[in-house]
């Protein structure tokens, strides 16, 4: 099983990771007292997007209980750009989406908190926040069980004051449950 799906980059960095995937499996129950994460991760440059979320799998023979906390979450997208040393403006990343948390056995006794919220998207500015004489529109974020968010489009107004509009935040996750013995799958 893959991971969540990296956010925009232009290079071989700054765009956020995707999350990874975090798969246990067991015969007797699975009891999660404490944290799980496979959260994407931020943009860590202007204009990027932010990483998807991961993928957890709890599978068991008998009984999955989270008493903890399992978070998917998708990353959050860079801010824009106003001018870089080319003369080039860009709007802000979107955001990652929210990972996918799938529990899997014949009873499932508590799903506690789960968290597949997606990053948000960065913020737009008004006249004058983009400067560049060349203009791009945000890089969007990376998509897992919810989707990435579109990057925020230039508006190149007159004489050096263009605008941004917020990018798209990404969308949550899923959370799934199947109530059966994953013995039975295979």
């Amino acid at each position: 099983i893959l991971g969540g799906g990296d956010g925009y980059r232009e290079s071989a960095d700054n765009g956020g990771d995707g999350g990874g995937n975090v798969t246990i499996i067991a015969q007797q129950g699975i009891v999660n007292n404490g944290g799980i994460s496979a959260n994407g991760a931020n943009a860590a440059g202007v204009y990027r997007g932010g990483g998807g979320g991961g993928f957890i799998i709890l599978a068991s023979g008998t009984s999955v209980s989270n008493n903890g906390t399992i978070s998917a979450l998708g990353g959050n997208g860079g801010a824009l750009e106003a001018v870089d040393a080319n003369s080039t403006g860009r709007g802000p990343g979107g955001g990652g989406g929210g990972g996918v948390v799938h529990f899997i056995a014949p009873t499932i006794v508590s799903t506690g908190f789960v968290d597949i919220s997606g990053g948000t998207g960065g913020a737009g500015g008004g006249a004058g926040s983009i400067t560049g004489v060349i203009y791009f529109g945000g890089g969007g974020g990376g998509g897992a069980g919810g989707e990435g968010g579109n990057g925020g489009a230039v508006n190149p107004g007159n004489s050096n004051n263009g605008s941004a509009s917020a990018a798209d935040p990404g969308t949550s996750g899923q959370l799934l449950q199947t109530l059966a013995d994953p013995a039975t799958f295979l």
